[in-house]
C-alpha cells in the first residue's frame, strides 16, 4: 500500500514536469523563427486631424491598430535610402503617385512609414509652395524618384528638437537586411 500512495504522488509531479518541458520548448521555438519581412511601407492619414502649436504642425503618435488596410507607397515601391543625404528613392509609379498629391499649403497629409507595419515616424507630405513650416518629418509632393526626408521645415530650425529617427535600428536593419540601403 506504500508503494501505491508514492506512485499516485509521483505520476502527477512527472507530468507536471513534462507539461512545464514542453511549455518551455514551445516558447523557446518560437523564438527561433521570428515572423520579420522588413517590409517598409508609407500610409496616408487623410482623416487624421493635425497636431498644431503655435501655428505649426507637429510630430504626432500613432499606433499601428489605427492604420488603413492598404499602404501609399508599398515596400515594391521604395527602392533604396541613402542614409547621408536622408533621400528615398522611388520608382516612378510611387514618384507620381506623391506628385499627383495635393496638400494643403498650411498643414499638409499627414503619413506614417513602417518597417511590418511598425511606426518608425510620422510626418507630413508638404506642399512646395508652403511657407508656414513644419515641426515633424516632411516629403515634399515631388514627382521626382529621390525625395529628402525631411527633419522640419525649414530644416535648419528643427536639428534639435525633433529626434532622429531616421536612423532608427530597425529602420536601418530593415535597409540593410533587404539591400536597400546606401
Amino acid at each position: 500500500m506504500g508503494h501505491s500512495a508514492e506512485l499516485h504522488f509521483l505520476v502527477p509531479l512527472k507530468m507536471k514536469k513534462a507539461f512545464i518541458t514542453i511549455l518551455l520548448l514551445v516558447i523557446l521555438g518560437s523564438f527561433r523563427d521570428p515572423k520579420i519581412n522588413y517590409s517598409i511601407e508609407i500610409y496616408l492619414l487623410k482623416n487624421l486631424k493635425p497636431k498644431i502649436e503655435n501655428g505649426i504642425v507637429t510630430e504626432f503618435k500613432f499606433q499601428k491598430n489605427d492604420l488603413p488596410v492598404l499602404p501609399f507607397i508599398s515596400d515594391d515601391d521604395i527602392e533604396s535610402f541613402d542614409t547621408s543625404l536622408n533621400k528615398i528613392y522611388f520608382k516612378k509609379e510611387a514618384a507620381k503617385r506623391i506628385g499627383a498629391l495635393k496638400p494643403d499649403l498650411k498643414v499638409g497629409i499627414p503619413f506614417v512609414l513602417t518597417v511590418d507595419r511598425e511606426p518608425v515616424l510620422t510626418g507630413y507630405f508638404c506642399n512646395i509652395f508652403s511657407s508656414f513650416g513644419c515641426g515633424s518629418y516632411v516629403l515634399i509632393n515631388l514627382k521626382d524618384t529621390a525625395l529628402i526626408l525631411k527633419k522640419g521645415l525649414p530644416e535648419y530650425s528643427y536639428t534639435t528638437s525633433i529626434a532622429e529617427k531616421r536612423k532608427g535600428y530597425f529602420f536601418l536593419q530593415a535597409l540593410e537586411r533587404t539591400g536597400r540601403i546606401r
